[in-house]
């Protein structure tokens, strides 16, 4: 399903990037490499368990688009939706 998809990747995408931000602040911390790897290695570990277990919880569910909120997002002003993939509604059987 195209929505499942798009859901899926969005999620992975977000979830990615919180980690990768724990990341950078852990670079800003003064610790032993030691030290370092090991709490680095955890927030990797963490953010891909994370990314396993809600894909896996979204196996549940069939998404359908809502073309009219989809509609009224793009026409919205001032909104930026960083690469949101935007197409008409899919119905699936």
């Amino acid at each position: 399903m195209i929505e499942n998809n798009l859901i899926s990747l969005q999620l992975e995408k977000e979830v990615t990037s919180l980690f990768k931000y724990y990341l950078e602040e852990l670079e800003q911390l003064k610790l032993d490499p030691e030290k370092h790897e090991l709490i680095r290695k955890k927030i990797l570990d963490h953010g891909n368990d994370t990314i396993r277990n809600m894909l896996l919880f979204l196996g549940y569910f069939d998404f359908q688009i809502n073309a009219e909120k989809v509609a009224e997002a793009a026409k919205q002003k001032g909104v930026i939706y960083k690469k949101t993939i935007i197409c008409p509604p899919i119905i699936l059987k």
